[in-house]
């Protein structure tokens, strides 16, 4: 059996120190960065293992590794895994999930991984008690049951959209740098209705990859910023 070996060109280097700084700067603390860091090289000691454990790509020989809100690309060549790059940057804006949590006249509960339980309880504390943050709480399963009770799901592209969709739940999916032509928007076959893609149509610089970047490349985010919150709001009341 080949042994493998990670290796890092800057460029995917100075994407993880990016990530982890910003926390440490938002939190003032370096608590959820040491974490973080922790989580990330778990998952690589995983893919020293199992170099095939990523999701395909469209190039054969790079795939995807989720681990919580993150997405490691790398690519394996001879003994060789190298880390392509580590971006998140499909999420709403924290500003948006508040504007839209305002509005909702239902209650609601925040899903996603330990990384994001601080953020969640921020949303809690500014939008008030009809939110359960949930994030962190709950396993793979345990969340995917919380989906499939849910009357509506309002998600980006993430991997409990498609969780959300094999139960053919009523679907309301954001789009930022990336773009449902490429293919990853929720199957639904038979039942497409139940789905509702929001977007910012006719945005010159989007899609800026296929893939997508740790954060916006022209700095502005308007393919998510654009989006509008009170359509949004519009389709939770609207049965499909």
């Amino acid at each position: 059996m080949a042994k493998y070996k990670i290796e890092w060109p800057i460029e995917a280097r100075l994407d993880l120190i990016d990530i982890l700084e910003f926390y440490i700067n938002r939190n003032s603390s370096n608590s959820y960065s040491k974490k973080l860091n922790s989580k990330i090289n778990r998952s690589l000691k995983l893919l020293v293992k199992n170099p095939l454990i990523g999701l395909k790509s469209q190039i054969e020989s790079v795939r995807v590794l989720i681990t919580g809100d993150y997405q490691i690309v790398y690519e394996i060549t001879d003994n060789i895994i190298l880390i392509v790059m580590i971006w998140d940057c499909r999420r709403d804006p924290e500003d948006k999930i508040i504007e839209v949590c305002k509005k909702i006249d239902k209650s609601i509960v925040l899903l996603g991984g330990t990384e994001d339980v601080e953020k969640g309880e921020r949303i809690k504390m500014e939008v008030g008690e009809k939110i359960y943050n949930s994030c962190g709480k709950f396993t793979l399963n345990q969340s995917a049951s919380l989906v499939r009770q849910a009357e509506k799901i309002i998600t980006n592209d993430t991997g409990l959209m498609h969780v959300a969709a094999a139960f053919n739940k009523e679907i309301i999916s954001l789009w930022g740098n990336t773009i449902p032509e490429f293919g990853m928007y929720p199957y639904m076959p038979g039942n497409e209705k139940q789905s509702q893609i929001l977007e910012v149509k006719d945005l010159n610089c989007r899609p800026c990859s296929k893939i997508g970047f740790q954060k916006c490349p022209k700095g502005h985010f308007k393919c998510m910023i654009g989006i509008n919150s009170d359509e949004i709001v519009r389709l939770t009341s609207f049965k499909t």
